[in-house]
């Protein structure tokens, strides 16, 4: 698969961080991904080990501080034993109350020793891993 660079958030990125935000999306820099109703994946690109489980939330700001941040959308808590490769902790498409800037934040609980995992938005539903 070919991603536009502008709209990862991501790239094998790992649970061991801790709580951790991703890169941030300008949208205002995204072109016309908007129009073309976009998935936003977060995939397990290896399999975590350590820790106790996982936590994704989508956020976005007017700013790209975050500094009044909005959460749209979060996945269930997910154990650790099922963060395993190619596991889609989140696979939505993106919610209404999109403001300029958008990001990935990861709340882990426990210290993870392996596992890692990228975001990113893609139009139209996503299937593959």
């Amino acid at each position: 698969m070919i991603l536009d660079k502008n709209l990862v958030f991501c790239e094998n990125s790992p649970l061991s961080a801790g709580d951790s935000a991703s890169d941030v999306v300008d949208l205002g820099a995204a072109g016309d991904i908007l129009e073309m109703e976009p998935v936003l994946v977060v995939v397990m690109t290896e399999g975590a080990a350590g820790g106790t489980s996982a936590l994704f939330r989508i956020e976005t700001a007017g700013t790209s501080d975050f500094s009044a941040k909005t959460v749209l959308a979060q996945s269930d808590t997910i154990p650790m034993a099922s963060l395993v490769r190619g596991k889609k902790a989140l696979n939505v498409k993106l919610p209404r109350g999109l403001r300029r800037y958008v990001r990935i934040f990861c709340d882990v609980t426990g210290s993870f020793t392996a596992g890692k995992y990228s975001a990113f938005m893609t139009p139209g539903e996503h299937v593959g891993a």
